[in-house]
């Protein structure tokens, strides 16, 4: 079994369900988490007026999977569902390089 599936099957156990996972607990860390970083966020953009920030909720697997693949061509080359995403809790903040990349 995959750690994280292995890890969550233990806090659903210890949890007596989904509640634990999906709580209201879990629920105000998420809020409070993602507040922070869009609070974080404005202030970067403010602090360094120069540079292009951007704020994403998500990012897909096959977005993480394509640009590891483009640093080695031993990374990044499996996709379980071709579909699916990682959403952090706090989102994913983004600046332009010098490339313009």
């Amino acid at each position: 079994m995959k750690k994280q599936a292995y890890r969550l099957r233990l806090e659903k156990i210890r949890g007596k369900g989904p509640k634990e996972i999906f709580g209201e607990k879990a629920l105000e860390h998420d809020i409070a988490v993602n507040n922070f970083s869009r609070k974080f966020f404005e202030t970067i953009k403010t602090t360094f007026p120069n540079l292009e920030f951007r704020f994403r909720d998500k990012i897909s697997k096959k977005e993480i999977n394509d640009k590891l693949h483009s640093v080695d061509n031993r990374l990044g080359v499996t996709l379980f569902i071709a579909n699916s995403s990682i959403k952090p809790d706090g989102g994913i903040i983004e600046v332009k390089d010098r490339s313009g990349k």
